[in-house]
Formats: C-alpha cells, structure tokens, sequence
C-alpha cells in the first residue's frame, strides 16, 4: 500500500520526493516502509546526498552544506571491497550522485523501520544487523540514521532510516557498478518487512 498516496511534492518534505510503500503511521505494533529515490520524481530532480543530509540533519530549513549530526545516531556500513572515504555519508551520496548514469534508474533505497524498543541500543542494533546484511549479501553501502522524536518534544516513536547507496554494488575497480534488483522497487518491502519481523521475533534487539 502506498503511504503518501496523492501528496504534492515539498521540497522541505523529503517524503513526498518518493512512493513509499508500507504501514502508514498511526498502525499499532511495529511498521516499516521502503521506497525508491529515483532521479525524477512529480516532475522534481532528486539528490541522494540531499535526501541523506535530511535525514542525518532533520532541522527544516538547514544549508545544504549542513552536514551537523542533529539525528540521535548515524553510522555508514560498507562491504569489505569499497573505499575507506565512503564510510563518512557525504562522501558516499555525493558519489552517488557524481557516479549517476545519465540514464540511471534510481539513486538509493530508503527503509524505515519504526516500534518502540526496550532501549535505543537495541533497536541500533537491530539495523545494523539488517544493514550488515544487505553490504555482505548484496555488496553495497548502507547508511544507517537512528531518531528519536521524543528528544525534540514530539510523540513519534523512535525509528530507523537504511540508505542503500545506489541502490548499486560497489566494486573495487569501478567504484558503484551494477544495481541490485532485489534492494529496489516494490518488491523489496516485503523482503524487509519480512526480515524485520523474523529479527524482533528472534530478540535481535540485544546489543552484540
């Protein structure tokens, strides 16, 4: 099911520059969405490294250039090939973007997973499990964005955001190479809506 269904593009909204597939807020019990940031979208150009720096810097009306950690974590998990510089977020969506074919078909996959852990350290953990997953099994670059709304006095819950980086491999001879169909369109909420459950089911919510 589409979450934002309808919504006009905002350019303060990094959520209307995308369809999201998923529970939509206000669903008890623990929700996760995902969707693909593609070059256009309502006729508006999209930027990997815009739409990450949103999420690692969530004042509205931040610079550009505002890469100041305000969200409560962040982290960048990387397969064993790709280069060390990739693992500062900047870095790694501006290569995104550089490293954009002119025909290219998307610029990453954005997850959120949402529920209310225990501790915030589990639920960090719970991702970067996930995130650890998809650099070992798909070879790509992950980065990882914790919230906790309640620190802004708001009542969301305390979530998780997945960048996948591209969503394309990375190679060591080529930088990001081909894409990766199972991270990308509709098909992947119900991979990691699948895997999420199986994760929280599992108690992987305990620090390593």
């Amino acid at each position: 099911m589409l979450v934002n269904e309808g919504h006009v593009r905002d350019p303060a909204n990094p959520h209307t520059h995308l369809n999201l597939l998923g529970l939509p807020a206000g669903q008890p019990g623990p929700r996760c969405m995902a969707g693909t940031l593609r070059p256009l979208h309502q006729n508006g150009a999209n930027s990997a490294a815009a739409f990450a720096r949103s999420k690692i810097n969530p004042v509205v009306g931040a610079s550009s250039d505002d890469w100041t950690l305000v969200a409560h974590r962040a982290d960048v998990v990387l397969p064993r090939c790709a280069d060390d510089r990739l693992g500062d977020p900047r870095s790694l969506f501006e290569a995104v973007d550089a490293e954009h074919p002119a025909d290219g078909k998307a610029l990453l996959t954005y997850l959120t997973l949402t529920w209310r852990p225990d501790r915030l350290h589990r639920q960090w953990e719970l991702g970067r499990q996930m995130a650890v997953e998809f650099a070992r099994d798909h070879h790509v670059a992950v980065l990882i964005v914790q919230h906790v709304p309640a620190r802004a006095a708001r009542s969301n819950d305390p979530h998780l955001h997945l960048l996948v980086a591209g969503p394309r491999r990375v190679e060591p001879w080529a930088g990001f190479g081909s894409y990766v169909p199972a991270l990308m369109g509709d098909r992947v909420w119900n991979m990691v809506h699948e895997r999420f459950r199986t994760l929280l089911a599992h108690g992987s919510e305990q620090p390593a």
